[in-house]
C-alpha cells in the first residue's frame, strides 16, 4: 500500500507542471472571462421578440434563459477529456504498485473477508491495465456523464427536454467502436509523433518536432516519397484511361458481355499474395515470361536480362541514354545530323545524374513494374464504376447527335466526357488516394526485402514501426504521409471540383 500511495502522491505533484492541468487552468479561467460576454451578445442577439405587458414593461418570450451550451454544464466534460490521460491512463511507475492497487480494490470489493486467488488477480489487472480496457471504461464514464447531466438540466431548461437523448444510446455500440478503431488512434499516433518511442516504453521522451525535422533530412525518406509520387502519377491515368476505354467497350451490346465483365473484374476478388507470386514469375530475370517475350522480338540481350523488380534505374534515364547510343556513332552528312540530337541527349543524361534523388530519371524500372501490376489488379473494380457512369447517360442523347451528324469522338467529348465527370471525379480521388497508400503490392513482390528503387513511404513506415520498433518516428512519418493525401485531395476538390458537371 505504502508503493501505490508514493506513487499516487508522486503523480499528484507532477500534475501541477502537466500540460493537462495548464490547458485546465485555461479552460476555467477563459469559461470566467469569455461565459459572461457570450451570454450578454447571446441575449442581445436574440432578443428581438418582445412584448409589452399591461403594467409597460418589456417581457422577452422566448429567450428568458440561455441554453445549457452558453453555460457551465460544458466545462466539466472538457476538463474530463483534457485530463482523460491523467484519469485513465495513469499508472504506478513500478509493477509491484499496480499489483498492490488491484489487490486493494479486489480487498475493498469483496467486503474486506474473502480472499482472491492470484490468478484471478493476475487476469483482473491484465484486464484493467490494458489500454482498450481503459478507453472503453473512459468512454461508458463519458456517456454516463453526458447522460446525468442531461437528465438533471431538463427539468430545468426546456430546450434540452426537446432534446432526446435516448435514441443516441442506440448508436454508442457503433460510436464506440468508431472512437477506439478510429478516432482514437489519429489523436495517439499524434502524441507518438512526439515521443521518442520504443516496443518496451511507447513514451519514453518528450521530443515535440524533433522527428518532423528528423524526417526532412532523411534521405530514404525522400526517395521513398520521389517512388510513391511516380507510383501515383503513373498509376492513377493508366488506371483511368484504361478503365473507361474498357468500359465504353464493354457498353456496347455485344456477345458474351457478361463473361467479358467477369474475366476483368477477376483480378479485383483474387488475393494479393497469389497475384504477387505470379507476377514475380513474369518478372524473373531467368525464367521470367517478360525477358523471354522480349528477347524472342529482339529487344533485349539474353546475356544481359533486365532485373525488372531490383533495378533501380530511371525510365527516362534509360530512353535518353538508348536515343544518345542510337544518334552516335555514325559518319558522313547522316552522321553530322545525328550528331547534333546526340549531343542534346548526352546533357541531359548528364543532367539526369547529376539529381541527387533522381527524380529526373524518373520512376525507377521496379516502380514502373509495380505500377503496371497493380493497375491490372484494380481494373476490374474502375471498369465496374464506369459501367455504372455510362449507363446513366441517356441514350435520347445520343440518338440526337448522331441525327445532327456527330462522330464517335465529338459524342465523346460533347456527351459522355462532361456527363462522365463526377464518376471520373470518384475514380480520381480514390486512385489517388489509394496510390500514396500503396504497400501490400510492394510487401507481398519483395517478400519484405524491397530496395530503395522500390520503396514506398508506407512500407518505410512499416519498416520504422514494425522492424526497429521506432513508433515515434514512424508517427511522424504516418502524419507527414496524412498531409500529403489531404492536400492532393483538397487541390482536386479545388480546382477540378469546380468542374464537375452533376446535371
Amino acid at each position: 500500500m505504502d508503493v501505490l500511495l508514493q506513487d499516487l502522491s508522486r503523480a499528484i505533484s507532477a500534475y501541477p507542471d502537466s500540460l493537462s492541468c495548464f490547458v485546465s487552468i485555461i479552460l476555467v479561467v477563459g469559461y470566467l472571462i469569455l461565459l459572461p460576454l457570450a451570454k450578454f451578445f447571446y441575449r442581445r442577439s436574440h432578443s428581438t421578440d418582445k412584448a409589452e405587458n399591461v403594467s409597460g414593461s418589456v417581457l422577452d418570450k422566448k429567450y428568458t434563459h440561455i441554453p445549457w451550451w452558453v453555460s457551465f454544464v460544458p466545462l466539466p466534460l472538457m476538463l474530463l477529456a483534457v485530463n482523460f490521460s491523467l484519469l485513465f491512463f495513469w499508472l504506478p511507475s513500478t509493477d509491484r504498485g499496480k499489483t498492490m492497487m488491484v489487490k486493494y480494490l479486489l480487498y475493498k470489493g469483496s467486503f474486506g473477508g474473502i480472499i482472491i486467488s492470484s490468478d484471478f488477480s493476475r487476469r483482473l489487472y491484465t484486464y484493467f491495465f490494458s489500454p482498450g480496457s481503459q478507453l472503453f471504461l473512459g468512454i461508458l464514464f463519458v456517456l454516463f456523464v453526458a447522460w446525468y447531466v442531461h437528465d438533471k438540466i431538463a427539468a430545468k431548461y426546456a430546450a434540452i427536454r426537446r432534446l432526446e437523448l435516448d435514441g443516441y444510446f442506440f448508436l454508442y455500440p457503433a460510436i464506440i467502436i468508431i472512437t477506439m478503431f478510429h478516432i482514437f488512434p489519429v489523436f495517439y499516433s499524434l502524441a507518438l509523433s512526439m515521443h521518442r518511442a520504443s516496443a518496451m516504453d511507447m513514451f519514453k521522451n518528450f521530443v515535440f518536432i524533433q522527428h518532423y525535422k528528423d524526417l526532412m533530412s532523411d534521405r530514404t525518406f525522400w526517395i521513398s516519397l520521389r517512388n510513391t509520387a511516380w507510383f501515383a502519377f503513373g498509376s492513377v491515368p493508366l488506371t483511368i484511361g484504361c478503365s473507361l476505354f474498357i468500359a465504353v467497350l464493354l457498353n456496347r451490346k455485344i456477345r458474351g458481355l457478361s463473361f467479358y465483365r467477369t474475366i476483368y473484374f477477376l483480378p479485383v476478388i483474387t488475393s494479393v499474395a497469389a497475384i504477387s507470386l505470379v507476377w514475380r514469375w513474369i518478372y524473373h530475370p531467368q525464367r521470367g515470361v517478360l525477358n523471354q517475350l522480349l528477347q524472342y522480338v529482339g529487344l533485349a540481350d539474353s546475356s544481359n536480362p533486365m532485373n525488372w523488380l531490383y533495378d533501380p534505374r530511371g525510365i527516362f534515364g534509360l530512353i535518353v541514354n538508348w536515343f544518345a547510343s542510337l544518334t552516335g556513332g555514325g559518319e558522313g552528312i547522316v552522321g553530322a545530323i545525328l550528331y547534333l540530337p546526340h549531343e542534346a541527349f548526352v546533357w541531359i543524361g548528364q543532367l539526369m545524374a547529376a539529381d541527387p534523388y533522381g527524380v529526373l530519371c524518373g520512376p525507377s524500372v521496379a516502380i514502373t513494374a509495380v505500377i503496371v501490376m497493380s493497375v491490372w489488379k484494380g481494373l476490374g473494380y474502375n471498369v465496374i464504376i464506369f459501367l455504372a457512369g455510362l449507363q446513366n447517360i441517356p441514350n435520347d442523347l445520343y440518338d440526337a447527335a448522331r441525327i445532327d451528324g456527330a462522330g464517335v469522338y465529338s459524342q465523346f467529348r460533347n456527351i459522355t466526357w462532361p456527363l462522365l465527370s463526377p464518376t471520373t471525379y470518384f475514380v480520381l480521388i480514390m486512385s489517388t488516394i489509394a496510390s500514396f497508400q500503396v504497400f501490400a503490392q510492394i510487401f507481398m513482390l519483395y517478400a519484405g526485402n524491397a530496395t530503395d528503387g522500390s520503396r514506398v513511404v508506407v512500407y518505410y513506415l512499416f519498416e520504422k514501426g514494425f522492424q526497429t520498433f521506432n513508433f515515434g518516428y514512424a508517427s511522424a512519418l504516418a502524419y507527414i504521409l496524412f498531409l500529403i493525401i489531404f492536400s492532393m485531395t483538397y487541390i482536386q476538390r479545388r480546382f477540378i471540383g469546380s468542374k464537375v458537371h452533376y446535371d
